[in-house]
């Protein structure tokens, strides 16, 4: 008996370290959106020809996914 409580104790604490912390999600869409903007707005005032809104959003949504992909699998890369 001792041995299944000890077990179903094991299965409770993975499962609380698997619960999504609201504060933590909304600070890193926090953070892509930002860092979206700063894309976008670069995507307009660099190049010497004018790109459409398309195509700007396009490149802002790829370089912000691009981010939080590298962001959720190496956080923070050791060199």
């Amino acid at each position: 008996m001792d041995d299944l409580v000890n077990k179903l104790k094991t299965l409770i604490k993975v499962e609380e370290s698997k619960k999504v912390d609201t504060q933590e999600m909304y600070k890193r869409l926090f953070k892509y959106m930002i860092l979206w903007i700063i894309i976008a707005l670069a995507a307009n005032y660099v190049p010497s020809s004018q790109l459409s809104t398309s195509e700007i959003i396009i490149i802002a949504t790829i370089g912000a996914i691009a981010f939080a992909i590298l962001d959720m699998y190496i956080p923070a890369l050791v060199c």
